[in-house]
């Protein structure tokens, strides 16, 4: 009856244990900059470095109808200001009114020029 006592409290310290020796994992947090000019204040820097940011969602600009054209509206500037450090994931915002009365074949469209934009932005 002993014996069994001590394996199952050998087994239970072994398992209890075996918690306290994986690493502790880090974690980072993100954020989304919706300006059109990109300008970091020294408190906007110091958050991004105390919060780990590696990831930065950058509005770059609108898609809008207006009259009977769809245009790009708002485009960020100042994106050379952005540091090495953080991966930039590019943001649009589309408003509803584009997509109506737009085909299918429209719809691919705008979604080229919107890429091609990004790239050229």
């Amino acid at each position: 009856m002993t014996r069994l006592f001590y394996l199952i409290i050998f087994l239970f310290s072994l398992f209890a244990f075996s918690f306290c020796s994986q690493k502790k994992q880090s974690s980072s947090a993100s954020f989304y900059f919706w300006r059109t000019t990109f300008n970091l204040s020294p408190e906007e820097k110091k958050a991004l470095t105390h919060f780990n940011t590696k990831e930065l969602y950058v509005r770059f600009f609108d898609v809008d109808k207006t009259d009977d054209s769809i245009g790009f509206l708002g485009e960020i500037q100042g994106l050379e200001k952005i540091p090495d450090s953080l991966s930039v994931i590019p943001v649009i915002f589309i408003t509803n009114r584009t997509f109506l009365d737009l085909s299918n074949e429209k719809v691919v469209g705008l979604a080229q020029k919107i890429h091609k934009k990004i790239k050229n932005t």
